[in-house]
């Protein structure tokens, strides 16, 4: 009861609290909670023209200093060593050659080393042997004739250190064998083995490693390696019973509902029993798994709610970038009572902060899909609005003042570098703040999604390049639905390597389907959606 009255209290006191437009000082840091939303101005902050007491300050009052933030406070803090070590982390890969062993371990990858010299490769892995041996031992396998052979008799500790680390083409040309069986069973065990199998079954090349991962056992690996040896026989073997052995290995370890409904799905795939289209036509979950099996069974899902408004008077928006990290971190949950005090305290630009809240209220288990913002998208088409409301909902929930871990910004998440670079095609200055308004932000949105539509034939190859940029999508993505594989296109939406690319599409490709079929004159079906994917 104590906390909900402080939360109540603090979103009341927040009601009355200033717009922030003031330059960005060490005070208003201090004053400010820990979170990825303060690591921005403390990012910010950094390329000021402040001392290094002040840099020293505001670093540690950052919730997590990665790269970015290390590389600015380097250069403003004036320490040597700090700033040696930000030279080793950018150096070129020849003057690492030079370095002491800390700065190469620093600063050398494996990219890296793969271009230099057999001499070189020689020279730095004895400079690391006493201090770094497993990396030592790694450059002299990479330094190899065979490296293959010295890989398989290794520890498994410089094994998932070659193997889980060198690049793809590597893995290609000179790790591409058999795997034999006492190194599947020195290894089979070790967390890092979730990670090989990953690598092996999401790069179609590596015929040879997928099939010496056919028949292990599942055990003690992770969901996600269960699916993946289930998805790798049938890619390989076609043994339907295996498959569907490591698919029921996958659902008893599955956490998250769209894992298991992917999973069931999949057992559909290879069974074609309709009862299990029945039972995926069931779920709760709003996903392109369930979608689709309720579409097939020409069922509505039931829990998808398009009418939730406020009904105020209030238009200006009061709640700021801190206000809200203060307003999430007084809430563990969200009762009825909390749920009303906010609703008949926002403004109607609000709402996506209210639909946050109801989410949480009905543990993400009703769907709230609204459309706002309508007046800065009268003139887009109705597949335009689909796809901005369909990549809003993801990227931030349609908050304005949303700031992501990598400091993408507003409701469409828009980078840095991409704000920068849109600004010189608009031809106007802009702050990065200013993708904190509505209008500024979508209006860069539109301008990007103008690029992406033009280069891309289909709404989740834009949904994937929104995410994980053009270059990989043109590069690694578009050729797997290219390719020959069983079951497509759904095998290729499952075999991207990156993680983060690959459940973004989905989830957004979920969203553009439902926006579409509510706002567009000709809505599109899951199945044609699913089927032009060309």
């Amino acid at each position: 009861m104590i906390k909900k009255i402080f939360c109540l209290g603090l979103f009341a006191s927040i009601l009355n609290a200033d717009v922030i437009k003031k330059e960005i000082t060490l005070d208003f840091l201090q004053n400010n909670p820990r979170s990825q939303t303060k690591d921005f101005y403390i990012w910010q902050y950094l390329d000021q023209n402040i001392n290094s007491d002040e840099a020293m300050l505001a670093l540690s009052e950052a919730q997590r200093v990665d790269n970015k933030l290390f590389f600015r406070f380097a250069k403003k803090f004036g320490h040597d060593e700090t700033y040696a070590v930000a030279q080793c982390m950018q150096a070129d890969t020849k003057s690492l050659i030079e370095q002491n062993d800390d700065c190469i371990e620093l600063g050398l990858s494996y990219s890296q080393a793969l271009s230099l010299s057999y001499d070189e490769l020689k020279t730095i892995a004895i400079k690391l042997q006493e201090n770094y041996p497993i990396k030592s031992k790694a450059l002299e396998i990479l330094n190899s004739n065979l490296p293959f052979v010295k890989l398989v008799s290794t520890s498994s500790e410089v094994f998932f250190e070659v193997f889980n680390k060198t690049p793809t083409n590597f893995r290609y040309e000179k790790l591409n064998y058999r795997l034999p069986q006492v190194l599947i069973d020195k290894i089979q065990d070790k967390n890092e083995f979730n990670q090989t199998i990953k690598l092996i079954v999401t790069d179609t090349k590596l015929k040879n490693l997928q099939n010496s991962l056919i028949g292990i056992d599942d055990t003690k690996l992770n969901f996600q390696s269960s699916f993946y040896l289930a998805l790798n026989v049938l890619l390989n073997k076609r043994d339907d019973e295996l498959a569907l052995k490591y698919l029921d290995n996958a659902s008893k370890k599955a956490y998250f509902k769209i894992d298991k409904d992917m999973v069931v799905f999949w057992q559909y795939l290879v069974t074609k029993n309709d009862e299990l289209l029945q039972s995926l036509a069931s779920s709760w979950d709003i996903n392109i798994y369930s979608l689709y099996a309720q579409e097939k069974l020409n069922i509505q899902p039931q829990n998808i709610d398009f009418d939730t408004k406020i009904e105020s008077d209030i238009t200006m928006p009061v709640i700021t970038q801190f206000d809200w990290v203060k307003i999430l971190l007084s809430l563990s949950t969200v009762d009825e009572e909390m749920l009303n005090t906010f609703e008949n305290t926002l403004s109607n630009n609000e709402l996506p902060h209210l639909v946050f809240l109801k989410h949480r209220y009905h543990q993400y288990q009703k769907s709230f899909f609204i459309t706002p913002y309508e007046k800065y998208l009268e003139s887009n088409t109705s597949n335009r609005k689909s796809l901005i409301y369909a990549l809003a909902r993801q990227e931030s929930g349609f908050i304005p003042t949303s700031i992501s871990s990598s400091f993408a910004l507003g409701a469409m998440q828009i980078m840095p570098f991409l704000v920068n670079s849109l600004s010189k095609e608009f031809s106007e200055d802009i702050f990065l703040e200013d993708m904190f308004n509505i209008e500024i932000n979508l209006k860069y949105a539109n301008k990007h999604l103008d690029y992406l539509e033009s280069k891309l034939n289909h709404p989740l190859y834009v949904f994937y390049a929104y995410n994980g940029g053009i270059g990989y999508t043109n590069r690694e993505i578009i050729p797997l639905f290219k390719e020959n594989l069983p079951y497509q296109p759904f095998m290729a939406m499952e075999l991207i390597s990156f993680d983060e690319t690959k459940q973004y599409g989905k989830k957004v490709l979920a969203n553009y389907y439902i926006y579409n079929n509510r706002i567009s004159s000709e809505p599109k079906p899951i199945n044609f959606l699913l089927e032009t994917i060309k």
